[in-house]
């Protein structure tokens, strides 16, 4: 019959010392795997072009508008896309969140609208 093996105190530190270094390793990889999780935050582009459009529309349908009048109504409405495109490219940066129009959002309370930031940046009444 042969003698069952017996570890020597070394053997036993270092299989500790290797269980211990791959736990940490191992919880420092969740740490930081949870900090990467992707915020969220919605905006209502919808609200924001009807805002718009109805202001076009005032220049657009007030009595005896003229042809300067169309031409500063389109000259609004490209500045009114750049800076609206500036913005939504903006904003996901100083919130630290990827952005989502609230028509594609179909649950989920809680995630924040930066709806009225949004139009904040535009110069609009929030």
């Amino acid at each position: 019959m042969s003698k069952p093996a017996v570890l020597s105190t070394r053997d036993l530190l270092l299989i500790a010392s290797s269980v211990f270094l791959s736990l940490l390793l191992i919880a420092g990889n969740n740490y930081l795997l949870a900090k990467r999780q992707p915020r969220y935050g919605i905006v209502d582009i919808v609200e924001i072009y009807k805002e718009k459009e109805s202001e076009l529309a005032l220049v657009a349908l007030k009595k005896g508008a003229t042809d300067q009048d169309q031409e500063q109504m389109r000259g609004i409405a490209q500045k009114f896309g750049r800076d609206l495109q500036a913005a939504l490219e903006q904003l996901p940066r100083d919130c630290d969140c990827i952005l989502l129009n609230r028509g594609a959002v179909v649950a989920g309370g809680s995630i924040p609208d930066y709806t009225a930031a949004l139009k904040a940046r535009l110069g609009a009444k929030p």
